[in-house]
């Protein structure tokens, strides 16, 4: 029988974490994403790098009432503290990083812009044509009458009090 409070060595998940960390820890992840930023020497370990290097939710182990105390805490001790960049290097990095990720935000902006002026442009162009209608329907003589036709049956004809019994 085992007691609550005993160590138990870690199963399923909680080892899939771990082993995940190990690999990090040893830079050789298995995933394609986290392998390339190893290969470029930008692999951190994080809760969200362990995570996606044991496939699995980040919730897991991202918050301090998670389900897997232990694992969090051995990600939360090899993870490395945040400090201010000291190199020229270091801040030239970051530097790079932050005129990407505007560069991408430009064209996203572009791409919503040009998209607002297509959808704008088709929009006159149906206003366009309302407006040519109403304006046609206002040119006809008897509203009832369309090209030649009229809309009222046989027999009946428009006054100004409604519609009366013709002769």
């Amino acid at each position: 029988m085992r007691r609550d409070n005993a160590w138990q060595p870690p199963e399923g998940v909680e080892r899939d974490f771990l082993e995940a960390l190990e690999r990090l820890k040893a830079k050789r992840p298995t995933n394609p994403e986290l392998a390339r930023l190893a290969k470029l020497g930008r692999l951190r370990i994080t809760i969200s790098t362990v995570a996606r290097e044991a496939g699995r939710s980040r919730t897991l182990i991202g918050h301090d009432g998670c389900r897997y105390p232990r694992a969090r805490a051995a990600v939360v001790a090899a993870m490395e503290p945040v400090v201010e960049p000291r190199t020229t290097e270091d801040a030239l990095l970051r530097l790079r990083e932050e005129v990407a990720n505007l560069q991408r935000a430009l064209k996203l902006r572009d791409s919503v812009n040009a998209a607002l002026v297509l959808r704008m442009a088709r929009v006159e162009e149906a206003a366009k044509e309302r407006v040519g209608r109403a304006e046609r329907s206002a040119e006809r003589e008897d509203p009832n009458v369309v090209a030649g036709r009229t809309l009222l049956p046989r027999g009946r004809v428009a006054t100004k009090r409604g519609v009366a019994r013709g002769r």
